[in-house]
């Protein structure tokens, strides 16, 4: 199974988009250890998580006036269906579906750190946040 093996040259962009990547990243690591009497509650633990940080990066891209920002959102979208899609698994009766889709997971991560995230912060970097959605601040 793939794992990410965090790599500051790599991963890091902004301390708190940093903190939080690292718990996505451990959230998935507990995932792939998880017994099966465990692994549904951590499937939802990481899902409450994915639903809490892509909330945070939306308010970042609309804080920040982040650039053409429906692919980033349609790649969370995509990423929780899956989650979604493991969890009707589970109850399905198919455990170790969502421990089996670890590696899955990790590399989705990976790219999504590597793209969309560093695109936003960048942006974050380089930005002042903005008055609103789409309206530049002033100063």
């Amino acid at each position: 199974m793939q794992t990410i093996q965090w790599d500051a040259n790599r991963h890091a962009l902004a301390s708190e988009m940093d903190k939080e990547h690292r718990q996505s990243v451990q959230l998935i690591r507990q995932l792939a250890q998880a017994s099966a009497g465990e692994e549904r509650m951590r499937l939802e633990e990481l899902c409450a998580y994915c639903e809490d940080h892509f909330a945070r990066e939306m308010a970042w891209m609309q804080t920040y006036s982040l650039p053409l920002p429906e692919g980033h959102v349609r790649d969370h979208a995509a990423i929780m269906t899956r989650l979604m899609d493991l969890d009707e698994a589970m109850l399905r009766g198919r455990t170790g579906a969502a421990r089996e889709a670890c590696g899955e997971l990790f590399a989705w991560f990976d790219q999504h750190f590597r793209t969309y995230d560093a695109a936003l912060a960048l942006c974050m970097s380089k930005g002042k946040p903005s008055a609103g959605p789409g309206i530049p601040a002033v100063g």
